[in-house]
């Protein structure tokens, strides 16, 4: 699959995870959905915080603002994902591009980034008629992405796409 341009390759890093979707809804609601973070579909977002993880009180998404992102299981599972399938991060939002429907956010943390980054890419593309083309990946670089590819690469994988499809669903139900 092509990358639509401006993303850094997903061979940039030590390893890339990226998932796609055909959704039938315009561009314009297909952003509003994957970017309210309160109707539940990134249910793993807690909240939109300052530097020090302080919950905003606008919750409005933007350039540098961060994303405390609560427990996740990797791969994607309702029930108990064992000792090593839950994970959590704090992210600092880089790019809100409200025209080319484009948002990013990277991995901030006490990690240096030598041993641990990792740069999440979001992006909408119109294929006109209603429709719209959703690419999300994430690129993992640093000696730590090693240990990450090696655990949880597969359920990433998983992941990315269990979101693309729940945008799907999720966008084209309420469109």
């Amino acid at each position: 699959m092509a990358l639509p341009p401006g993303l850094p390759p997903l061979d940039s890093g030590v390893f890339g995870v990226s998932a796609s979707s055909i959704i039938n809804a315009p561009p314009q609601h297909v952003w509003n959905v994957l970017t309210d973070f309160q109707s539940g579909l990134e249910e793993s977002v807690r909240n939109v915080a300052d530097e020090q993880g302080n919950p905003l009180p606008d919750s409005a998404l933007a350039e540098g603002v961060f994303l405390n992102i609560s427990e996740v299981h990797i791969p994607p599972t309702m029930g108990d994902p064992g000792p090593f399938g839950k994970s959590s991060a704090f992210e600092r939002v880089n790019t809100v591009d409200t025209v080319n429907y484009r948002l990013s956010w990277e991995y901030w943390g006490k990690t240096p980034s030598w041993i641990l980054h990792a740069e999440r890419w979001q992006v909408l593309i119109d294929l006109g008629d209603g429709q719209t083309k959703y690419y999300t990946q994430e690129v993992f670089k640093g000696g730590l992405a090693y240990v990450v590819k090696g655990m949880h690469e597969k359920g990433l994988n998983e992941g990315f796409q269990a979101m693309a499809d729940t945008l799907k669903a999720r966008a084209e139900e309420t469109s």
